[in-house]
């Protein structure tokens, strides 16, 4: 059975809980496997799913289906929910200690490689428009379009993003050509650690 999306609203501006009901069952998994993607913890994610569903619901009269599908409006809530809490400092210090627990766990018993901190400390010192494309790219294996539409902005955007973003590591690696190798290895290692 399909369920039309005028009546999902109109049923939750009438503060009925079916609709709600009726929107979780149509979007959920969809709405939560952004978050997931996002945040990359699923107990997290499922949280942030019911705030994304409470906002819905009491933010309802503010969709406005002339500009986007429900769908779209869902998750660009539910992105900016996740980029919310991802923006936190205690969400931030968690997930460093969950990154020190990794290498103090490490198997290999491998020491620590000190410029690797010199690199974490570079990617850092960049603006988060930035960060953000490249460790998508590089780390998480999308491509241009996948983070054009995961972050709904134009691809033109992510590209000028990308080559900023590689032109401000070069600009800063100018004296440090070590650097450039320990960044490559730093991020295989941390791709292989994930």
């Amino acid at each position: 059975m399909i369920i039309d999306d005028h009546k999902i609203i109109s049923l939750i501006k009438q503060k009925q809980e079916s609709g709600l009901t009726m929107l979780f069952h149509k979007y959920g998994a969809a709405i939560n496997g952004i978050l997931l993607r996002t945040v990359k913890d699923p107990q997290i994610a499922e949280e942030l799913l019911q705030q994304v569903f409470l906002k819905v619901w009491n933010k309802i009269d503010k969709y406005d289906s002339q500009k986007s599908s429900l769908f779209t409006w869902m998750r660009v809530v539910a992105k900016n929910i996740a980029i919310d809490k991802i923006r936190l400092k205690s969400y931030s210090r968690n997930l460093k200690t969950e990154s020190i627990d990794v290498h103090v766990n490490n198997i290999t018993g491998d020491k620590t490689n000190l410029s690797s901190i010199d690199v974490e400390n570079l990617l850092l010192e960049l603006d988060d428009k930035y960060k953000v494309v490249l460790i998508k790219m590089y780390l998480e294996g999308y491509s241009q379009g996948d983070i054009s539409k995961e972050l709904d902005i134009p691809i033109g955007t992510i590209k000028t993003r990308i080559r900023k973003a590689i032109s401000i590591l070069r600009e800063k690696l100018k004296n440090e050509k070590n650097l450039l190798l320990n960044i490559i290895l730093f991020v295989i290692s941390t791709f292989l650690v994930c």
